[in-house]
């Protein structure tokens, strides 16, 4: 019982702070300029890079996965 109340406090936790940083830093034209993160999805068999997305803080994006082998 009190392990699930601390891992809760801890998602709201969480929750908030992703909040908090998605309302304030789209506002902050300094940290929008120089702030990226990259997510690389990367072959392990030949280290070829299969999907890589670059977003600035405060850009939107749409990513549509479609299964098929292509």
């Amino acid at each position: 019982m009190f392990s699930r109340i601390i891992r809760e406090t801890f998602l709201v936790s969480l929750i908030i702070f992703f909040i908090f940083s998605n309302l304030h830093f789209p506002k902050n034209e300094v940290v929008n300029a120089e702030t990226r993160y990259y997510l690389e999805i990367i072959n392990r068999k030949n280290n070829n890079i299969l999907v890589k997305i670059e977003v600035s803080v405060g850009d939107k994006f749409y990513l549509e996965y479609i299964n098929s082998r292509d």
